[in-house]
């Protein structure tokens, strides 16, 4: 949940939109007759079938649109989400989608709903609301598919659902070409870059696996203060001009940093409903 969470609390992006999409089956009913006030003779109604309704909102740009289909297969599904990302969202570099855990909203649904239809490259853009399509594409489907298939796990960990786990992975890729830079004699200074780099997603991870609130914020804590760690040795490196270029690591430093701070704080006071934990799927 805490990554849901974190999603939400995102800045507005036009690039990187987060919309909600959801559904609801209405009856179609014939129009009652009124009663007569005079005899008092009940109305009764004739049902007509019933049709469904799908729903985008996207919160942050106060936008929404409504579609009835006659049916809510997860092909119904699949096409209203590839009307969305052709139509409204088509230059948008990345769509933040979230919906809830029908089965018609699973990305095996979807690439089986499309397989005899146009390759679904659109589906690049769908990236957070289904997490495991970046992962694998367990679907049989003959398409081109875009979701690389070597990988046969339909499981990830916890972990794995935090963006700000993601973005600590990209930090410390970021971290380790500052080690590979720096002059064999500030071997120390490499030395502690790695490890503190390396411990802010290893205590992400312990973190994301505790059932407890608390242990989350302790964890999410030290992962934090790793970071503050980081943001020192990259102070030194700066000012004695070991490495040329800083800029990608500081902003991937900061943006861990500031989502561990509203991370912790969520398990710290998770009656003050706070949420955060970049990613998507819910963390258990």
């Amino acid at each position: 949940m805490d990554d849901v969470l974190e999603c939400y609390e995102r800045p507005y992006d036009s690039e990187q939109p987060v919309i909600c999409v959801d559904e609801k089956s209405k009856e179609l009913r014939s129009t009652p007759r009124q009663a007569s006030r005079d005899d008092r003779i009940d109305y009764e109604y004739r049902r007509h079938g019933t049709r469904n309704i799908f729903v985008a909102c996207e919160p942050l740009a106060g936008w929404r649109d409504a579609t009835v289909t006659a049916r809510r297969t997860k092909l119904d599904f699949a096409r209203y989400l590839r009307k969305l990302m052709k139509g409204r969202y088509k230059r948008a570099r990345c769509v933040h989608l979230i919906v809830d855990n029908l089965n018609t909203h699973s990305a095996k649904a979807i690439c089986e709903a499309l397989k005899f239809e146009e390759s679904p490259d659109w589906l690049k853009m769908s990236d957070r609301s289904l997490p495991w399509m970046r992962r694998t594409c367990p679907c049989p489907c003959p398409c081109p598919c875009p979701i690389p298939r070597e990988n046969t796990m339909t499981q990830v960990f916890d972990h794995e659902r935090l963006d700000v786990y993601q973005v600590a992975i990209e930090f410390v890729v970021a971290a380790n070409s500052i080690v590979e830079h720096l002059p064999r004699g500030r071997s120390h200074l490499a030395d502690q870059l790695h490890r503190a780099s390396t411990s802010v997603p290893l205590n992400i991870a312990e973190g994301a696996g505790e059932t407890s609130a608390r242990e989350k914020a302790r964890f999410y804590r030290m992962a934090r203060r790793s970071g503050t760690e980081c943001a020192a040795i990259l102070d030194i490196c700066a000012k004695l001009e070991l490495v040329p270029e800083l800029g990608q690591a500081r902003e991937l430093l900061l943006r861990v940093v500031s989502m561990l701070i509203k991370l912790g704080k969520s398990h710290e006071h998770p009656g003050t409903g706070t949420g955060t934990g970049t990613g998507t799927g819910a963390a258990s």
